[in-house]
This record gives structure tokens, sequence and C-alpha cells, in this order.
């Protein structure tokens, strides 16, 4: 999660630091080649942090999906992956993989809990049964 906020906080100062680059080029009346440039170098850098913001994520919801050995879109389905570009680490998940995954998780999360719930009332209905007859039992016995 940290290397998530540190990749943010790099995307951020990435996009404020050509922007101040791009004004104060506008500023100067640079040329529209230049201003084009510093454009181009802009979005090539923060392409290069939001995918590594992408395969941080796409990591950890595969993680997620592995740890509750549930399956995922295989690497190759461009349905659910898009191949990097400007890094050479392979595959992301798109908002559609990424959705999948996560309808995933929560419906075995569900499932879970519907189980847990289930021996819950159980018990509290035990309990319940229980505390009923030994008020009864005492009842009895203090007259």
């Amino acid at each position: 999660m940290f290397e998530l906020q540190r990749y943010q906080r790099s995307l951020n100062k990435t996009n404020k630091y050509y922007s101040n680059l791009i004004e104060k080029a506008q500023k100067e009346k640079k040329s529209q080649d230049e201003v084009e440039s510093l454009v181009s170098e802009m979005f090539n850098e923060t392409g290069i942090i939001g995918e590594k913001i992408s395969l941080l994520l796409s990591r950890n919801w595969v993680q997620k999906a592995e740890k509750l050995m549930l399956p995922y879109p295989d690497y190759g389905d461009t349905e659910y992956w898009v191949k990097t570009v400007y890094t050479q680490h392979g595959y992301f998940l798109n908002a559609k993989g990424v959705t999948k995954i996560r309808n995933l998780i929560r419906e075995e999360k569900t499932a879970q809990r519907k189980g847990i719930l289930d021996y819950a009332v159980l018990l509290i209905g035990l309990i319940g049964a229980i505390t009923g007859l030994i008020a009864v039992l005492v009842s009895k016995s203090g007259k």
C-alpha cells in the first residue's frame, strides 16, 4: 500500500512539475514545438508511472483472488488484460478485469460470511433455549 502511495505522490509531483514548465513556456512565448515537446514528455513520464500503478493494483487483485483460490482471467485474454506500453512488465487488468475479479472476491466472501452466520444463528438459538430452560428450572425449584 505504501508503494501505491509513493507512485501516486510521484505522479502528482510529475504532473505539477510539467504543468509549471508548460505554463512557463507559454508565458515566455516559446515556440509551439517546444510546448508540444514538453506536453509529450509529460505524457510519457505520467504514462510510465500510471502503468506502474496499474501493474501494482493488478498484482494486488490477483493475489487476493489466489488467496481465496478463485480463478482469474488468463494473462493473454485481451478482454480483461492490457499489454504494457511504457514498461516491460507484461500485462495489467483493465476496468472490466478488475470488476470481474472484484465481483468474484465479493461473492466468495459473502458465501464465507453466510456460512459463519448460519452457525452464529444456531449458536444464539441454542444459548437462548438453554437460558430459557435454566429459567424454568430455577423458577420450579424456588417454589
